[in-house]
């Protein structure tokens, strides 16, 4: 038996690019794994796989990317024993956080070692392509630039001393939603900047405003104005930078170290739920 930790993940900045044949978008994001996490705990457990989670909007059957991921490496890999998975979550499910691909992700790592497959990251990364957008970042996790659907994973340094204060509405947002109201044009960004182009350019948490953006964050804020109001108030407590991450409905500031957030945080928890995270490194 051993436990896993599963970090979830921040967007500096999300570009929609097109739509795909396949129905997906191509897309361009920082993405920024931070030390908020859930806890995985796997053993292996008679010829099938058994799954507990203290959160019931989880989903414990064949929808669980943790299922999936090892339904995955049963199809290629033959895998014979089974496995006992149980998840404490802490990243709120439809928070924009990145929850379900981390948990996803951070079981196709956890079965490569106890079964011994000795996968290599490329091999990680294409099986993790197969589970969902968002999965393959978790294999190397950290700092990387994302690109096509997700599945285009390129580490990159980056700033990493600053504190984040995350608020989660007590509400999730829905991608397919979301997407379906960004594709009639309701989006009012008129900013078009290549991330890829800038990120070399970035030397202090303030240059971020000039260079990153969240294309559906106006078209969430329009459907929820409470998030743009719990954008106004961060922006207005001295955060250096302050984005809707993924689609939604998490919202999140960046600090300069040293800030106190604990005290910033007091006008937050009476309707939301509210983190203080690191970036990892």
């Amino acid at each position: 038996m051993k436990t896993f930790k599963s970090h979830a993940k921040i967007n500096i900045g999300l570009r929609i690019i097109n739509k795909r044949p396949d129905g997906y978008h191509n897309l361009e994001s920082l993405l920024q794994e931070i030390s908020l996490h859930d806890d995985i705990t796997i053993a292996k457990h008679g010829r099938d796989i058994r799954l507990r989670c203290n959160d019931p909007a989880v989903p414990l059957n064949d929808d669980n990317l943790c299922v999936r991921a090892y339904r995955l490496l049963q199809e290629h890999y033959g895998l014979k024993d089974g496995v006992e998975i149980n998840i404490v979550k802490r990243i709120p499910v439809g928070s924009g956080l990145g929850g379900g691909s981390s948990n996803g992700a951070t079981c196709l790592k956890a079965f490569n070692e106890i079964f011994r497959l000795d996968l290599k990251m490329n091999d990680l990364l294409v099986l993790a392509s197969q589970l969902g957008s968002d999965v393959p970042f978790f294999i190397p996790g950290k700092t990387a630039l994302v690109q096509g659907r997700g599945e285009v994973v390129t580490p990159v340094p980056f700033l990493n001393d600053y504190r984040i204060l995350l608020v989660y509405p007590n509400f999730a947002v829905s991608t397919a939603a979301v997407f379906k109201y960004f594709e009639f044009g309701l989006t009012e960004n008129p900013i078009d900047i290549k991330f890829e182009a800038v990120i070399s350019r970035v030397g202090g948490l303030e240059d971020l405003n000039r260079y990153f953006y969240n294309d559906l964050e106006s078209v969430v804020c329009n459907l929820y104005p409470e998030l743009a109001e719990i954008s106004r108030k961060l922006s207005e407590s001295g955060a250096k930078f302050v984005s809707m991450s993924g689609s939604g409905s998490t919202v999140y500031a960046l600090f300069e170290p040293g800030t106190d957030l604990r005290e910033i945080s007091k006008g937050y928890f009476k309707k939301n739920r509210v983190f203080l995270a690191r970036p990892v490194i």
